[in-house]
């Protein structure tokens, strides 16, 4: 025991004398392990360690200035790896926080795209819609307005039917011989009729010519001259003969006199003038 306790003490005088001339640093590692377990468990004393070398007290400083400055070292390094682990944590935490704003912005903008592509799908549909809506309102009204006009041209094919209501059989036959014979003019008798609007100052009139059916095929036209401004509007001519060449129009009230002029297929011009409220049937006059 006294020589390996004297070998460590010699060992470190020699490192002791070698870093005092500049010739070494101070003990590191395991030859300061073994240095200081050997001066804390066997408690040198000076007069023991001066008789293998002098300057015990120097020898022990410089052990213990080495334990000083291991241990800074030993404290730096500690602290370096702790600055370094949490530079390492911070910038950890960086990137989830990165990370959380890079999906919570893909989120917001999924969203916000979502729901511009929601609105404009309902204002498609609402748009489709009301197209749907107007074109079936129209649908509507133009079947109305084309069921208000037969109505009103079913009128026109009664012709002159009542001529020969409760008649004989010979007085027909006579009155339909003269027809047959008569000039045109003589019997073609203008008609007319008023149909109110419902929810409107307006009426919907409706002219032809009464003219017996077997004659109307000499016609060649028939024009009416309606010379009353704020009147003709949705106009509707049925051409066909068997129709009494009817004219409809719109407006607020009947103009007093209505022109017609008609065409006979021989070229035989045939032009009259007649007071609307002469011929109106079924209604009074507005």
């Amino acid at each position: 025991a006294e020589g390996e306790s004297a070998a460590v003490y010699l060992q470190l005088a020699e490192a002791y004398k070698l870093a005092k001339e500049k010739r070494r640093d101070y003990l590191d590692g395991t030859e300061l392990q073994i240095a200081l377990n050997w001066f804390n468990t066997v408690h040198p004393e000076a007069n023991w360690a001066n008789r293998y070398v002098a300057g015990f007290d120097d020898v022990i400083g410089y052990l213990h200035e080495s334990e000083r400055v291991h241990n800074e070292r030993v404290a730096a390094e500690e602290a370096r790896k702790n600055k370094e682990s949490a530079r390492e944590r911070r910038e950890e935490e960086e990137k989830r926080i990165e990370k959380r704003r890079r999906v919570r912005r893909m989120l917001i903008t999924a969203a916000i795209i979502a729901g511009v592509l929601i609105l404009g799908l309902i204002s498609l549909s609402v748009y489709f819609q009301r197209q749907q809506i107007k074109a079936l309102n129209a649908e509507a009204k133009a079947k109305q307005a084309e069921q208000r006009t037969q109505e009103l041209l079913q009128l026109v094919v009664q012709g002159r039917g009542e001529e020969y209501t409760n008649k004989k059989y010979d007085d027909v036959v006579k009155q339909l011989q003269k027809e047959q014979t008569y000039p045109l003019i003589e019997l073609i008798e203008p008609r007319a009729i008023m149909v109110p609007i419902t929810g409107s100052r307006n009426f919907d009139f409706l002219i032809w010519i009464d003219v017996p059916s077997f004659r109307r095929d000499e016609i060649e036209e028939v024009v009416y001259t309606v010379p009353c401004p704020g009147f003709a509007d949705n106009v509707h001519i049925g051409k066909e003969a068997s129709l009494g060449f009817a004219y409809g129009y719109r407006g607020y009230g009947y103009c007093p006199t209505i022109h017609i002029s008609v065409k006979l297929k021989n070229g035989e011009p045939i032009d009259m003038d007649f007071a609307v409220k002469d011929y109106l049937r079924g209604h009074p006059s507005p």
